[in-house]
């Protein structure tokens, strides 16, 4: 959820703290919870499943997986559909963001891909965009392509990219917050964690389950179909 505060929030008037707040809080003040999916990890032919897992209860109704669909009420992204998702025991270990932008109104050409901008947080960082754009020769037809840049993938970046909670510890000690989460947002965090539990307690949401080692419960993906759209892969663009 923060993650998505920076990547929908308005550009700060500056990269202090302060002014950076102020536009996070403003935009997490305008989010609205549509529909969400709780799951929990079952076993399969690998891993055996949460409930099964050392000092679980095993009759836990504790949640495993989550997939949210949210809208911001205000701003140039008033009503775009936001989907977040976070899971254990899923094939892939990854944080990643994909911006897809509105497909081109233009009839100038048909089969156009979608373009979609890719921000890789973890394991490696960078960012990559994949766009149309004519292939070579006299015939006049569209392919798409892809621009990657991966951060960590450079020497020079890995020797100088600090170790976890090393850049944090030298904030810390330099007296500035910019990278610490402010008391303003963890409550607003948490207020929409209740509004999470309210949603799940008003509708009877049940808890269901998936594979262990797999891309999570089949109702995720029909959140997103029921909108004609389907979850990205890292590397995957949509088409």
């Amino acid at each position: 959820l923060q993650i998505m505060s920076y990547v929908v929030m308005d550009k700060p008037d500056s990269l202090n703290s302060k002014d950076m707040l102020v536009k996070q809080k403003s935009i997490m003040e305008e989010i609205s919870l549509d529909d969400i999916v709780l799951g929990q990890y079952d076993k399969n032919e690998d891993y055996i499943g949460y409930r099964s897992e050392k000092n679980v209860n095993p009759n836990s109704q504790i949640e495993t997986y989550a997939a949210v669909k949210v809208h911001i009420n205000k701003g140039q992204l008033k009503n775009v559909p936001i989907y977040l998702r976070t899971g254990k025991r899923l094939t892939q270990r990854a944080t990643y963001i994909k911006i897809i932008f509105k497909p081109s109104s233009s009839n100038l050409y048909s089969n156009l891909h979608q373009e979609v901008i890719t921000i890789k947080v973890q394991p490696d960082e960078g960012i990559s965009l994949s766009f149309n754009a004519k292939k070579p020769g006299t015939i006049n037809t569209i392919t798409d392509v892809k621009m990657d840049f991966c951060q960590s993938c450079i020497l020079e970046n890995r020797i100088n990219t600090p170790e976890a909670y090393e850049r944090l510890l030298d904030d810390a000690f330099g007296h500035d917050d910019t990278l610490f989460t402010p008391w303003p947002i963890v409550e607003m965090s948490w207020k929409f964690g209740e509004a999470v539990r309210a949603l799940v307690k008003r509708e009877n949401r049940p808890l269901v389950l998936y594979p262990a080692n797999s891309q999570g419960p089949s109702e995720s993906d029909e959140m997103l179909q029921r909108d004609g759209f389907i979850w990205l892969d890292e590397d995957e663009i949509s088409y």
